[in-house]
């Protein structure tokens, strides 16, 4: 029977074969490569959401140790209430910064999280008991408070 096959009608035959293959092995390629950028993606932005809120939550525990110094040298009451306000707001960005890393973190760093986040509000505790000596004109009560329990911060953000 191959005898009857000429030629040409083989040639025919193997490149659309060969055709045939090559269509099928893009397809898969351009099956893979999709799948490979889909992933790259969420590694790349999941990776890039973590780092803008660590930061973001950092800025936040740095700036509320800067407004924690201004109202301890502060003696002005009307300002006193306005660091004070500034303080509440910092935390409250804190801990919705908090909320959303806690939910994008690998579970093996949210002990560390959770563990930060424990100084981090012990921190912002004794601000406020700070805010509160300052605002009764006993700075040198806030003084020694900061210069003890509070001076340092949380671990980790001296």
């Amino acid at each position: 029977m191959l005898n009857r096959i000429n030629l040409t009608t083989l040639i025919t035959a193997s490149f659309a074969l060969l055709i045939v293959l090559l269509l099928l092995a893009s397809g898969l390629a351009i099956n893979a490569t999709s799948s490979l950028y889909q992933r790259l993606d969420d590694t790349i932005n999941g990776s890039a959401e973590r780092v803008r809120l660590s930061a973001q939550v950092r800025s936040n525990i740095l700036t509320t140790s800067g407004l924690v110094r201004k109202l301890i040298l502060t003696t002005d009451e009307a300002e006193m209430r306005k660091l004070l306000s500034s303080i509440d707001q910092e935390k409250v960005q804190y801990q919705d910064r908090y909320a959303r890393l806690l939910n994008i973190i690998s579970p093996e760093n949210k002990a560390s999280l959770e563990q930060i986040n424990s100084d981090v509000q012990r921190y912002f505790d004794i601000a406020v008991r700070i805010a509160d000596f300052s605002l009764l004109n006993s700075n040198q009560k806030a003084m020694a408070l900061s210069s003890g329990e509070g001076a340092s911060g949380p671990a980790g953000y001296r």
